[in-house]
């Protein structure tokens, strides 16, 4: 991954930009993190999924405002505790 953050609390990730995608790994990995603030993210055409969430103990995870057109699959794992909020998808 990209980014791979493990247990921690208070963390903001802003304007990152893969610009040597990988499709068969995640852009960021979390494990269980919380009070995270993603956003204004805009991943490269060939990113497979943007975010892999591990563990379930993560919770107020915000992911906002980002430009995920080119990706294959915004979150994979447990979505309990993420809130999605006016990104822009990937094209299907």
């Amino acid at each position: 991954p990209f980014i791979k953050a493990k247990n921690v609390r208070m963390l903001t990730i802003q304007g990152i930009q893969n610009y040597t995608p990988v499709t068969n790994r995640p852009m960021v990995v979390f494990e269980n993190v919380q009070q995270v603030s993603v956003q204004q993210n805009t991943p490269m055409v060939g990113t497979g999924t943007f975010l892999e969430l591990v563990g379930k103990t993560h919770k107020d995870i915000v992911i906002q405002g980002n430009n995920f057109t080119n990706v294959m699959k915004v979150v994979d794992g447990d979505l309990d505790g993420v809130t999605l909020i006016n990104n822009i998808e990937p094209k299907r």
